[in-house]
């Protein structure tokens, strides 16, 4: 056995060091006799020197891809997980459409609501032309559906959903459960069962911190704060959709981040998926806030202790990596248009 090129380890505390394998995505709790071992090991491969920490200890390290055979060549089997994935997808279809970019509130840091247009009947043609010359047997097709704000169109979103349900049922194609991206402010109880009827099990909701950062942020086109009308439509959509919850903070709303977890557990939901989201200025409209950006250091280390505390109050917050590393770039697949009365609908 050798020693994986993929192992990464990080000193704890006095006690402890943390093993993590990039490469199968696994962790491990080292005592500091196991990792003198370990190193001793790695300058001189031989099975013995693990031996004094227990009949068990080279196996979990062979099981978790820290110890990997002589002859394993990783690089050659990512390569090979690649190809085949690449060669996988070809027979899958992710779309994520964009029903309109207008939007009911009027965030300080996004550009969506300067554009009031919606999706025409002609394009979601295309999009379904589109889908129907690509799709393949035993295939299958997932949606995202995101904006602006994509409840402002329901019936954007039903009528096409119903064209790429009926095109996957001719193909023999899966159409999987689809996603939206919503503020959640139009998320009432009967909005919900629309969008499971349209083949949608799963909403993202987004919240700035407490009701007061939140509406601040995020308000309304006139002022009006939006926090309380979002969780009291949640808590009565949650037994329709699947929901959680996305936090974003940044340096200025990041003390609030735990005030927003009680106020979700005041209205009930505690236990609910919620994760906090790093807000990043991704484009010229977000440019402002630039300064209030934490950097991926800062913003780990605060969303190492935020989910500890999410956690604790009994929000399932926890996210740890997956074994995905083999996956394959959209970026990969050439861009495609469809031609519609003279306009253009562009899809991957």
């Amino acid at each position: 056995m050798k020693p994986s090129r993929y192992n990464f380890f990080f000193q704890v505390d006095d006690q402890a060091i943390l093993g993590y394998n990039s490469l199968t995505t696994a962790l491990a709790e080292l005592s500091a006799q196991e990792f003198a071992a370990l190193q001793d090991f790695c300058d001189e491969p031989r099975d013995d020197l693990l031996d004094a920490c227990g009949p068990g200890f080279h196996d979990d390290l062979v099981k978790d891809g820290f110890l990997v055979p002589d002859d394993c060549e990783e690089l050659e089997q990512i390569e090979t997980l690649h190809n085949a994935l690449k060669m996988q997808r070809q027979r899958s279809i992710g779309l994520t459409i964009v029903p309109t970019l207008d939007c009911n509130f009027r965030c300080a840091y996004c550009f969506s609501y300067a554009r009031p247009e919606r999706m025409s009947a002609e394009f979601q043609a295309a999009a379904a032309r589109f889908v129907e010359a690509k799709l393949a047997t035993d295939g299958s097709l997932s949606v995202t559906w995101y904006g602006g704000e994509p409840t402002l169109c329901l019936d954007v979103i039903e009528a096409l959903s119903a064209q790429l349900r009926d095109a996957c049922k001719r193909h023999g194609a899966q159409y999987l459960p689809a996603t939206i991206i919503t503020n959640g402010f139009l998320l009432t109880e009967k909005t919900a069962q629309r969008l499971v009827d349209a083949g949608i099990t799963h909403a993202q909701v987004t919240l700035d911190g407490d009701r007061a950062s939140h509406n601040q942020r995020r308000p309304l086109q006139g002022g009006v704060g939006t926090f309380d009308r979002i969780l009291e439509n949640v808590a009565a959509a949650r037994h329709i959709l699947d929901i959680h919850f996305r936090i974003n903070v940044d340096r200025s709303n990041a003390s609030t981040a735990v005030a927003a977890l009680d106020a979700l557990a005041a209205h009930g939901l505690e236990g609910m998926p919620a994760y906090f989201g790093q807000v990043r200025p991704y484009t010229e409209a977000c440019a402002g806030m630039e300064s209030d950006c934490l950097s991926d250091k800062e913003f780990s280390e605060l969303d190492l202790s935020l989910t500890r505390q999410a956690i604790a109050r009994g929000f399932s917050s926890l996210y740890c990596p997956q074994p995905q590393l083999a996956g394959v770039c959209g970026a990969e697949h050439e861009l495609r248009v469809c031609e519609s009365n003279g306009g253009q609908f562009g899809c991957k």
